[in-house]
């Protein structure tokens, strides 16, 4: 009777397993006792301004498809790992006193850049290179699998898992923050204490974006300062021939920009644009731009000033922080932005005004000037603006001196005809002079 016991747990125990794996919607993975199979799931968070994050202890198991992890986030293909054997490094900090969460501790701390520094410092060993792409037994996006093995030697094998590329997924992340690397122990188990055949980690990004932003200001004539409401601009970048590609109108998907070239962006209705508010700021609406350089074109200017604002460029790093934690700021013009709060320039900022985009006000038109007509024509023709020298309108019958006053058309008629009745009169009398001498 107990071997026909026996008999039957070694047959049920399996069969509960495959069970429970088929409820749960995994792939079923036959069970070795010297490897295990780790299913990474790359998820990126996508609200760059979101002031609380989706949270997510990594314990191995898979996570619910309800939960924040998976709601709240989107998967991320195109991502590289890689893995490193950690087992030595692991016993040898094991004899000095550290348990596993200690060491993971250590770590979690880093960003991917400064875990790549210690593996290198430390000396470990690669042993797996895997991208992130879609899972058709999953049925989801940002997934690699790989299988590892459970231990090196007498003991449990120990990973490291770094996040090394992300430019194959078409998507600017922020590599400084949730990049941490990800500490996988061949020993995981269930909260039954069964060690997992397959293990679960979900390693998550925050998408790279940054705001530009900059005010937009006129210069009047008399030299003092005002904010221009009205102003249109377009944004463009260059690609590796030099040609502008402009900002699209239409964005379908946030976490990929859609650039369009145009012949003429101030028309093209496929262009975005952005207008000046009465504060004179100029925003990208709620777009956060990947790191790399953009300019800003003016295609309308507001009415009474000129379009000379001359070149807006903005340079987006590829860092938030430096080493040490301090904010590197995008720039305008070379100025550098203040940071904004939830995507929205401050009140603070706004106040200030800073970085300044000027244009001049137009010229005053110059009066109606009259000039004789060129030979041949019956026009006259007032003098151009800033050419030439003004001059003094009068009448063609009368000389050019400077001594009768400006008078306009009719007051230099009114004079002509009062100069041909003197002229009348003094005629009358001298004859009437000489017709009594004789």
């Amino acid at each position: 009777m107990i071997k026909i016991i026996k008999r039957l747990t070694w047959f049920l125990v399996p069969l509960m397993l495959l069970v429970a794996s088929l409820a749960r919607g995994e792939p079923v993975h036959a069970a070795t006792t010297s490897s295990f199979e780790l299913v990474l799931h790359k998820r990126l968070y996508t609200d760059v301004n979101a002031k609380v994050q989706p949270w997510y202890l990594n314990n191995g198991q898979k996570a619910d498809a309800a939960g924040d992890i998976m709601t709240k986030t989107t998967g991320l293909n195109g991502v590289t790992f890689t893995v490193f054997d950690a087992s030595a490094l692991f016993q040898k900090a094991h004899g000095e006193g550290q348990d596993v969460q200690t060491f993971a501790r250590q770590f979690s701390a880093m960003d991917s850049t400064s875990a790549l520094a210690a593996v290198k410092a430390d000396n470990l060993t690669k042993v797996a290179e895997v991208s992130t792409g879609h899972d058709d037994a999953l049925d989801e996006d940002g997934i690699a699998r790989l299988h590892l093995d459970r231990t090196r030697g007498d003991d449990p094998a120990l990973y490291i898992v770094v996040e090394t590329d992300t430019s194959k997924s078409g998507i600017s992340v922020d590599q400084q923050r949730d990049t941490a690397p990800l500490v996988v122990s061949a020993s995981m188990a269930d909260q039954a204490g069964q060690k997992l055949n397959v293990v679960h980690m979900y390693p998550k990004n925050l998408v790279y974006g940054r705001d530009a932003y900059f005010f937009k200001y006129g210069v009047t004539l008399d030299g003092s300062e005002m904010r221009l409401a009205g102003a249109k601009f377009v944004l463009f970048k260059k690609n590796a021939a030099g040609d502008k590609l402009y900002l699209a109108a239409k964005q379908p998907d946030p976490l990929n920009l859609q650039w369009v070239a145009a012949t003429n962006p101030k028309s093209d209705a496929s262009v975005a644009r952005f207008t000046s508010q009465k504060t004179g700021l100029v925003t990208l609406g709620g777009i956060s731009l990947p790191a790399g350089n953009y300019e800003f074109a003016e295609v309308d200017a507001p009415e009474g000033f000129q379009n000379d604002a001359g070149e807006i460029k903005v340079n987006v790093p590829s860092r938030m922080y430096t080493a040490s934690g301090k904010l590197i700021p995008v720039t305008v013009n070379d100025t550098e932005l203040a940071q904004t709060s939830s995507g929205q320039v401050t009140a603070e900022t706004i106040a200030l005004g800073q970085p300044r985009v000027y244009n001049t006000e137009d010229q005053p038109p110059l009066p109606n000037t009259w000039f004789p007509p060129n030979p041949g024509t019956k026009s006259r023709t007032p003098n151009p603006p800033g050419k030439g020298r003004t001059h003094t309108p009068g009448h063609p019958l009368l000389p050019s001196t400077g001594i009768f006053p400006q008078l306009g058309d009719l007051g230099n008629w009114l004079l002509s005809c009062l100069g041909f009745v003197v002229m009348l009169l003094v005629l009358h009398f001298w004859k009437k002079r000489e017709h009594s001498q004789a």
